[in-house]
């Protein structure tokens, strides 16, 4: 999609699309051909939505999770995931399970009843491997909405949207 973008843009447009980036159309429950720590940001706009349709559970989805999995796994340390998605709460739950991720949310601004939110996560380190202990785990922490508008909408109708990136 952004390629066919810079295909039509103007030359100038078009270039600083290209620049520094790599576009790459896959699965995103299996990015086992990309190399760990490779990735300073990944976006994703309503994929997960469109794999989790028909889940009973967000947070236990292993598809939804193999996907979170495969994303913590390529990002560099302290890199950024931004979900674009219709729904809060149940997302939330997939984006903070295993506490791989610190996790922040917005609303996107505008005039229609039904707007998208955007979560941004931050890539956590893991922590050191420890004996199993008998009990349970800890319940993931809860998002903190983002006051900061980091995101600006564009154009409504297309949901065009401008992210400011040198907050994460």
């Amino acid at each position: 999609e952004w390629e066919d973008h810079a295909k039509y843009s103007a030359p100038e447009e078009a270039a600083a699309l290209r620049q520094g980036m790599q576009w790459k159309h896959m699965d995103l429950c299996d990015l086992s051909n990309l190399v760990a720590g490779s990735f300073d940001l990944a976006l994703e706009k309503f994929t997960l939505d469109a794999i989790l349709c028909e889940a009973k559970d967000d947070a236990t989805d292993p598809r939804g999770n193999a996907a979170i999995l495969g994303l913590h796994r390529v990002l560099a340390p302290g890199g950024t995931f931004i979900s674009i998605a219709w729904g809060r709460g149940r997302r939330e739950l997939l984006l903070q399970a295993g506490g791989l991720f610190d996790v922040e949310w917005q609303q996107l601004p505008g005039e229609a009843h039904q707007r998208p939110y955007a979560y941004f996560c931050k890539k956590r380190a893991p922590k050191p491997v420890a004996a199993p202990a008998a009990s349970k785990p800890a319940a993931p922490r809860s998002g903190k909405v983002s006051t900061d508008m980091a995101v600006v909408v564009v154009h409504e109708a297309s949901l065009e949207i401008q992210i400011d990136f040198s907050k994460y």
